[in-house]
């Protein structure tokens, strides 16, 4: 990513920092110290069926960040009814009890040219931006 697109993108992330924003050709690496969740996270390891601590929000609470990024890694990748196993986690910013604080803001990563892969429902949920 060049200086004016990364200039571009803070922007846009700053205006939007309470809404979970699709960005098209963004990689994880592209945001230093995000945590990062493959898309093709199971449903235990999201916390949607377990007790426990899921280990990406261990993984947010260690984050030493003032502002902190959760990157949904290649969306896009999943089947339309896969997808929807993040939008609670879009809507309400929690997941099996666990809110993710003010200073978090989530991303999904998705290739370039790859929006319309997208489910309607998660579409719904975000801001659609392409890098």
């Amino acid at each position: 990513m060049n200086e004016q697109c990364r200039a571009k993108f803070y922007e846009v992330l700053n205006n939007n920092q309470k809404h979970p924003i699709i960005v098209e050709g963004l990689e994880p690496h592209d945001i230093g110290g995000a945590v990062v969740i493959p898309a093709t996270i199971s449903l235990f390891d999201l916390g949607s069926l377990s007790n426990d601590k899921p280990l990406w929000v261990a993984q947010l609470e260690r984050t030493p960040a003032s502002r902190k990024f959760l990157v949904i890694n290649r969306i896009d990748t999943l089947k339309d009814d896969d997808q929807e196993k993040f939008a609670w986690l879009l809507q309400n910013r929690q997941d099996n009890g666990y809110k993710l604080g003010n200073d978090v803001q989530i991303l999904l990563a998705v290739g370039k040219g790859s929006a319309d892969k997208i489910n309607q429902k998660i579409k719904s949920l975000c801001i659609n931006w392409r890098l």
